[in-house]
């Protein structure tokens, strides 16, 4: 009596084998995205909470280093077209823009599936998710704002936006 496997029994283990990932991997990468996209809202409240006592102290605009807090590993860029201050970190750029008004939360390409996203932090308390229109990523983006807490609001943009009220 021979001992071993078919070709045919190794090929059935692979196939299932190969199912299986199929289907976990994208509930993985959600997971993925949603973590980060976790931590870059607790980490958005923290530098809002900041930026309100900057400007209860001095009534100026702020940047990442007059802030009273730091984000332990992140870069500083320094200004950029479209914010008064910049920084990076965990494949996340936080920019402190409109004057102070927000904070913007924007995934680098190298955040994979969830690049072009954005949160939106305002003075006002009001926390916006953005998925952009453009790309492969569209439903999952949605999927990713919709599981953060947020309900779909009208934007601006809505050409190039979906926007999600998270608070």
């Amino acid at each position: 009596m021979k001992k071993g496997f078919t070709l045919i029994e190794l090929l059935v283990v692979v196939l299932i084998i190969g199912i299986l990932a199929a289907i976990a991997l994208p509930q993985y990468n959600k997971a993925v995205a949603k973590s980060r996209m976790a931590e870059a809202m607790v980490n958005g409240k923290a530098f809002m909470l900041a930026l309100e006592r900057h400007y209860l102290m001095t009534s100026e605009s702020p940047t990442f280093e007059s802030l009273d807090i730091e984000l332990q590993g992140a870069v500083n860029t320094g200004a950029n077209e479209h914010a008064l201050d910049h920084i990076t970190h965990n494949k996340m750029s936080y920019e402190i823009g409109n004057g102070g008004k927000f904070i913007r939360i924007v995934p680098r390409a190298s955040a994979g599936p969830i690049a072009g996203m954005q949160l939106h932090y305002h003075r006002d308390g009001q926390i916006y998710c953005y998925s952009h229109k453009a790309g492969a990523n569209v439903d999952f983006q949605e999927s990713v704002c919709k599981t953060l807490g947020g309900t779909e609001f009208p934007s601006k943009d809505t050409a190039n936006h979906s926007a999600f009220k998270l608070q």
